[in-house]
């Protein structure tokens, strides 16, 4: 495999890093901090991304934010991708009809990204943020591995903060064929979720901060499988549900994005799980069919 080339992923890096936070301008020295990266490569790199209009330098406070060209990158990257318009129009409907927090999510890579919010945000839930990139390793992202091969499904397991059990690994294809027979994954609060969702909050998490991701991992190696998974639920019983996620498919069939509810404050029965899961699944659904995707 062709090693990757340093500035190219620096760059990448720094956009990154600076999409997950719009709202905020950063200097050379707190990109070099938070990035862990070399001065003058810096230096250099930003000086790129200006020249090109990726980024804007403010002349007196000498800090960096956003620039235009990425306005021009967004709208084609859109156009070559309709499920995300769709996804988003979909999403708002939803959580205006359920009144509850909605969130779009792509799987890029290694990571899971935020693409769109919706709703009040909810301060309880671990829900993805806007440009927000998070590891995809065990147990997060399970409705992205669902429909995933043998391969792809062990390559996901070894990435595991901490060494996975026999015991843990067949709960791990149990709750996966689970999600694939069900079209859903739910998801139960515990306080290891709640720890996990403040972090993230707290330390505004990119994928290109490795302090943060660090962090962000060894939170995520706590998780415990059956303490995040609602896998049997059960008749009579009520639920603090912390999410619920459905998948969106491509038109070859793969999970390209996924749309998490939250939001829902008092416990949920099985029927009142169901009641939303309907609504769910149904948003997904559209919006894989409306964008010509092919449903597993």
């Amino acid at each position: 495999m062709a090693r990757p080339a340093l500035a190219a992923t620096r760059a990448i890096d720094i956009l990154n890093f600076i999409t997950n936070q719009p709202g905020h301008e950063f200097t050379l020295s707190e990109f070099v901090q938070r990035l862990e990266i070399n001065i003058a490569s810096c230096h250099a790199i930003l000086n790129t991304l200006t020249e090109n209009g990726y980024l804007v330098r403010h002349p007196t406070h000498k800090t960096y934010t956003l620039g235009p060209a990425l306005i021009a990158a967004g709208q084609a990257a859109q156009e070559r991708h309709p499920a995300i318009g769709i996804a988003r129009a979909e999403a708002a409907k939803l959580s205006a009809e359920t009144n509850l927090e909605v969130v779009v999510s792509a799987r890029l890579g290694k990571d899971m990204v935020g693409l769109a919010h919706y709703g009040k945000f909810d301060f309880s839930a671990p829900i993805i943020q806007v440009g927000q990139h998070v590891p995809l390793i065990p147990p997060l992202g399970a409705v992205f591995m669902a429909w995933s091969n043998s391969g792809q499904v062990e390559a996901w397991l070894k990435k595991s903060p901490r060494t996975v059990t026999k015991s843990e690994r067949d709960k791990y294809h149990e709750l996966l064929a689970t999600i694939k027979n069900r079209g859903y994954a739910v998801y139960v609060e515990n306080a290891v979720s709640i720890e996990l969702g403040e972090a993230a909050r707290e330390i505004s998490f990119s994928n290109s901060s490795p302090r943060d991701r660090a962090m962000m991992t060894k939170l995520i190696g706590k998780l415990d499988i059956d303490a995040h998974y609602l896998v049997r639920p059960r008749s009579g019983k009520r639920y603090k549900v912390r999410l619920l996620s459905a998948p969106i498919f491509n038109r070859h069939g793969v999970v390209a994005y996924a749309i998490y509810l939250s939001g829902f404050g008092e416990e949920l029965s099985t029927e009142e799980i169901q009641m939303y899961v309907k609504k769910l699944t149904a948003c997904c659904r559209s919006v894989t069919v409306q964008s010509n995707g092919k449903w597993s």
